[in-house]
């Protein structure tokens, strides 16, 4: 009997879990801030899968580059880990790494700041390992980084079967995000930001 009642309230507080899981991203779909991001050029060979499109957001290319700058540090005196700790700033979208300069540890995962256009479109700020320091209007997307390249939020799109065609126009991405880090794919827009 004991053992029955600590499997039922296993079992409860899981389902309870779940479920505000699951209410915090249905509020986050509802209630969230929109911000519009780039897809990037399609890849033909891998664009469509099924019922879902792979997605590949064009700020994840920007992402890459400033945490390749931020893995080289001066030998003046910066400290590696309090630039990965903080921020990177990229003032030059083609800067290279300066010339003697140490390796720092890579950032595998972390924030990329956005700051929406007169469009609501995510523009590209920094990348920081935390939510901390944003601006009014700024919003931080979270980002993995693995041999595969940078993920920002997502890269699929799901959609009801034999509908794959309706999306080959698809521009942007429409996300929800909120001032804690979190940002779901809400649906994709032409080039004329019309809903598909």
């Amino acid at each position: 009997m004991k053992r029955a009642a600590i499997l039922l309230l296993g079992v409860l507080a899981t389902l309870v879990g779940v479920n505000m899981t699951v209410w915090s991203f249905e509020k986050l779909r509802t209630d969230g801030s929109v911000v519009y991001l780039e897809l990037a050029p399609k890849d033909p060979r891998s664009l469509m899968q099924g019922d879902y499109m792979a997605l590949r957001l064009d700020i994840a290319s920007t992402v890459r580059d400033a945490l390749t700058e931020m893995e080289y540090v001066k030998q003046d005196g910066d400290d590696a880990a309090d630039l990965n700790a903080k921020s990177v700033m990229r003032s030059n979208a083609d800067a290279q790494p300066a010339t003697g300069v140490v390796a720092s540890a890579p950032m595998r995962s972390g924030f990329v700041i956005v700051q929406p256009d007169q469009k609501n479109i995510g523009r590209f700020v920094r990348v920081q390992a935390d939510v901390s320091s944003l601006a009014d209007k700024q919003f931080a997307l979270p980002f993995r980084r693995s041999p595969q390249g940078v993920q920002v939020v997502t890269s699929d799109f799901f959609f009801a079967e034999g509908r794959a065609h309706d999306f080959d126009a698809a521009r942007y991405g429409e996300f929800r995000v909120d001032t804690k880090g979190r940002a779901v794919l809400t649906g994709l827009l032409d080039e004329n930001m019309k809903p598909l």
